[in-house]
Formats: structure tokens, sequence, C-alpha cells
């Protein structure tokens, strides 16, 4: 039998081929849905109508994010790495996530820190686990304050809330049991899930693997006392991240208080954040996007526009950033097989 013909690696590209299929079909039928109530020359009359002020002032920002990141991964690598060269990392494991479907962009992050700096495949994985889990506490922590500043909420975001404070619980719940439980915790979740025999599905055993491994980097930030500055760090890339989406609808004139923004920009946002099976997220951003502003007061027109414009406009950053971030690996490895 050839290795072509081995039924693991046919099942592997029957999965791959399906999870590529499924993801067309999902950004196909949402755009279409979509452009259903907007027409495409709103969208491009959306886009000119921006000031390029606003679209540089949006860069910094999301540039700024960038930079929280790699300092975020500086601190969990215990500063083994230096902040510049993660910076470009983090150009460069955005761009890929952000154009692959269902988050497979993942790795690319710990491929480079691999390939480049030599780190082990469990320190590549334990911190982007560990950075995911801050994300949504971050972002959690963000979202609950924008709705206790934002007084009286239209019923639909009340139940948006309510779907968000459960995921968000579940990972508060997590991390806190990481930190105080320790590796015990791990383990009674394994346990648990091999009793209800979860294990044998692929993204439960691979969630609790994530686990076990970012449960040592845990202990280690513990031992160093800088779980709070990681926090902090979190919380810095996720104001930066929202700030870049107030500049750019103020550019686009909308005049929204930073609350509001926040509170209509969150559920778009994770979709950079969950494996969503759609090519770059098209589709799934905008419908989000949409659902929450037009829940907020805007017109269903005006929401779906504006999705379409920041969404291109955030594409376009990646992209220049991440290709900033490839020439900036490039000048780094040729100078390495220099010496």
């Amino acid at each position: 039998m050839s290795i072509s013909d081995h039924p693991l690696r046919s099942i592997a590209l029957n999965r791959r081929h399906l999870a590529k299929a499924s993801a067309f079909v999902v950004t196909a039928a949402l755009l279409a849905l979509l452009f259903s109530h907007v027409e495409l020359s709103d969208l491009l009359a959306t886009l000119k109508s921006i000031e390029p002020r606003y679209i540089l002032l949006g860069l910094g920002a999301y540039a700024s994010c960038y930079l929280f990141r790699a300092l975020r991964f500086y601190v969990l690598l215990n500063k083994e790495v230096g902040v510049a060269d993660l910076f470009a990392i983090v150009c460069v494991h955005n761009m890929v996530n952000g154009i692959m479907p269902a988050r497979t962009g993942e790795l690319s992050y710990i491929y480079l820190l691999k390939k480049i700096h030599k780190k082990s495949l469990a320190d590549g994985a334990a911190t982007l686990v560990l950075a995911r889990m801050m994300d949504l506490i971050s972002i959690s922590i963000l979202f609950f304050a924008a709705v206790v500043l934002a007084g009286d909420l239209p019923g639909m975001i009340s139940g948006l809330l309510s779907a968000i404070a459960l995921s968000a619980a579940v990972v508060v719940l997590a991390f806190f049991a990481l930190v105080i439980g320790g590796r015990s915790s791990v383990e009674a979740l394994d346990g648990m899930a091999r009793r209800l025999n979860l294990d044998r599905m692929h993204v439960i055993s691979r969630s609790i693997n994530g686990l076990r491994e970012a449960e040592g980097r845990i202990e280690a930030s513990r031992n160093r006392n800088v779980l709070f500055l990681v926090i902090t760090i979190s919380l810095g890339i996720w104001i930066s991240q929202y700030l870049m989406y107030y500049i750019l609808l103020r550019g686009l004139g909308l005049e929204l208080t930073f609350v509001l923004i926040v509170l209509g920009t969150t559920f778009a946002i994770f979709t950079s954040i969950a494996p969503i099976p759609s090519i770059g997220s098209f589709g799934v951003y905008e419908g989000l996007w949409a659902i929450s502003f037009v829940a907020i007061g805007l017109p269903k027109e005006t929401a779906i526009a504006t999705g379409f414009a920041i969404h291109i406009i955030f594409i376009l950053y990646f992209i220049f950033l991440g290709l900033i971030g490839f020439a900036c690996i490039g000048v780094r490895l040729k100078n390495s097989r220099s010496y």
C-alpha cells in the first residue's frame, strides 16, 4: 500500500476538502443574504466617504494592538524572545489567521516560533492557548463595563448579553481553576471527559491537551507574579482595537460613543478569535456586526454597509502589517545564515 493510499491519510484529506467546501458554502450563503439587503453601490459609496487621515489613524491604533500582542508573548515566553522579533511574528500570524478559515492559521505562530527562535511546540501551543484565554477574559471585562456604562439596552442586546455571559463565565472559571487548582484541575476535567466519552471528540481532546500545556505556563507566570501584567497588556490590546473601530466609524460619519462602539463591535470581534468556518470571516463578520448595530439603533442598510467597509479596511491593515512582518523575518533569516 502506498502512502497516498493509506486510509488515515485519505480520511485527513477528505476532512480538509470538506472543511474548505463548507467554508466556501457558508461564506457564499451569508454574502448572498447580506447583499439582498444592501446595494454594492452603497458599499462603494461608504468606502469612498472615509477620509485618508482616519484610515492612517486607524492603522496606528491597530499597529499598537500588535505591539501589545508582541509584548504579551514576550512576557509569556519569559522574555526569551525579543519584542521586535515577536512583533514580526504577530504581523504574519494575524495575516495568515485572518485569511485562513476556521482559525487554522493559528499554527503559523507555533511554526514561526520554532523555526526562527527554536522554541518547542509545547511552548508555542501553551503561550497561544493562554493568550486566547486572556483575549476572551479581556473582551468580556470591557464588554460588561460598556453594558454598565450604557445603561438601558434594547431587548436584542440583552439577549446577546446572556449568550456572551455564559461563554465568558466558562472561560473565566476555567482560567481561575487553572490558576488556583493547577494540574489537578486539568486532570479532573480530563477525567470527566473520559467518563462521558467526550475524549473521543478531537476538539475536546485537543482543548484538554492545550490546557495541560498552558497550565505549565500559568504555573511559571504565577511564580513570577506576572499574571496581572499579562491581563493588563491584554486589556491594552483590545482597547487599542476598539479605538481603531471608533476612529474608522467616526471617519464614516457615525457619531457613536466609545461605549456603544464596544457594544456594537464585540460580537463581530469574536469572529477573529473563534473557529468560524468562513473564508476571511466574510459574511459572519458583517452579519454579527449588522445585528449588533441594528440593535443599538442604526438603519439596517447602514449597519451592513459599514460592516463591509470596516472589514475590508481591517483586512488591508493586516495584509499591510503581515507583509512588513514577512520582510522583517526574511531579513532576520538572511542575516542569521550569513554568520
